[in-house]
């Protein structure tokens, strides 16, 4: 399997984040989150549980109004930035 430094996500179903701080949150509750990243898992849905058992390395998350704004979750020191 290939190592994968990042991947880019959005909240699922339209779940509103307009934070870091309500981004954050989402993750810790395991809520869905979308793979926006090209390729063959584009669209899928996954959850913190199940990105941790992979080789990601960190993960970006688009929020706000048209997806303007990014945080980035480090899955190694997991913290956000």
């Amino acid at each position: 399997m290939a190592y994968i430094p990042e991947l880019f996500l959005i909240p699922a179903h339209n779940r509103p984040c307009n934070s870091k701080k309500a981004v954050w949150s989402d993750w810790i509750a395991c809520r869905d989150f979308e793979i926006v990243t090209f390729g063959p898992f584009m669209g899928r849905k996954l959850t913190r549980i199940g990105i941790e058992k992979s080789k990601v390395h960190a993960v970006v998350v688009r929020y706000g109004k048209d997806y303007k704004n990014s945080a980035r979750i480090d899955l190694t020191k997991n913290t956000i930035v």
